[in-house]
This record gives C-alpha cells, structure tokens and sequence, in this order.
C-alpha cells in the first residue's frame, strides 16, 4: 500500500473513531434521560401495583410505565406488551409496558376470584414476571421466560389470589405459554432440578 492511500485510510479511521466517540455519548445521554424521566415521574396506582408486585420476584425496587417511551433497548416476548431497556449490557430497573397490559393486571388484581383470569390477563402476567427476570441482567429470552413462569404463583399473591388460586393461575399461564410461545422463548433446560431451576431443593415442584 502506497503512502498516500495509508494516509487516506488513516483519515478514514480517525474520522470514524471520533464520530464513535461524539455519537455514543449522546445515546447513552439520551437513554439516560429516558430512563431517569420514568424513575422520577408521579406513578399510576396500576404503575405501583405492577412494581410492588415485581420488584420481590427482580430482588430490586422495579420502576413501571403504563406508556412505553420507546422501542428501543432490548425486547422481550412481545415487544407489543412491553419491554425492559438495557444500556449496552447494564439492566435498567425500568419495565415499560403498553395500556393494554396494565389494564389486563389491573382488572386481574380486581377480580373476585382469580381462577377467572381470562387469557389476556394471564399473558400480562406473563409478561411482567419476565420482563422483571430482565431487570435482573438477564439476556436471553428463553432464560427470562424460564424464571418467569416459575414466579407467577408468587406475583398473584401480591395482586391478591390466595394460595389456591396462584397455584391454578399458575398452571394455566404455564399452560398457556407451552402452547403459545416461540422457539425463541423454549429452553430444553427448562426443567425440574434443571440449570434454571430457581427453586432446585423442592423436587418436584417445578411447573413444567
């Protein structure tokens, strides 16, 4: 390569290297800024019955919004139903869902019994316990959906079913999601005393 076309390369590089380091910040600034405007904004009584409801299953004070801001960052199942951003690798503590969602948690916590819960519903549960896997830093769809489907017992309790009730929630979201789900979001690990496993002591009691 002559010295002429070495430079012109080296020109080239250094353009795009600087423009890296302008544009990557001003993401970054601007996911931030996203990010913290649903931190510090006034919540919904549905946007704090979803958190509180969550925020036990991710092990972290879960943020919620009724009104995705974007469709950016890292998208779960249905990025129609909601998503968790991420900012490279880093979980934010953020869960934006759609109205559609939130109204289907919010009629399902208002229902006499919960063993009505209709499809919708059990799909918004669904949704929420595994976007709150992704809260937790974890990636993979599969693994998300995984955890989630062991932990919609526990999110019905906090919406108000009895013990009884979450159990039957639970297998039919379970249920619902073998027959639903895509290949994206089914793991053969997936299994009692498997790696995903989030409760291994208790033989037997995996959902699946």
């Amino acid at each position: 390569m002559q010295q002429g076309e070495t430079f012109k390369l080296s020109r080239v590089i250094l353009t795009s290297l600087l423009a890296a380091l302008i544009v990557i910040p001003l993401v970054l600034a601007y996911k931030y800024k996203e990010i913290l405007a649903v931190v510090l904004s006034d919540k919904t009584e549905t946007e704090q019955l979803i958190a509180e409801a969550v925020s036990p299953v991710a092990d972290r004070k879960v943020y919620i919004s009724c009104e995705p801001i974007s469709q950016s960052g890292n998208s779960d199942t249905t990025l129609t139903r909601g998503e968790t951003p991420f900012i490279g690798r880093w979980a934010t503590p953020v869960i934006l869902l759609t109205e559609e969602t939130c109204l289907s948690i919010d009629t399902f916590s208002n229902l006499t019994s919960k063993t009505d819960a209709t499809t919708e519903q059990l799909q918004a549960l669904i949704t929420i316990s595994h976007e709150a896997f992704h809260t937790t830093g974890v990636i993979q769809e599969d693994v998300a959906e995984c955890y989630a489907v062991q932990r919609i017992s526990d999110i019905s309790r906090k919406l108000g079913a009895t013990i009884e009730e979450a159990e039957q929630v639970q297998d039919r979201a379970v249920s619902l999601q073998r027959r639903t789900a895509s290949d994206e979001y089914i793991t053969s690990e997936c299994r009692d005393n498997g790696p995903y496993d989030l409760d291994p002591a208790r033989a037997g009691s995996f959902p699946y």
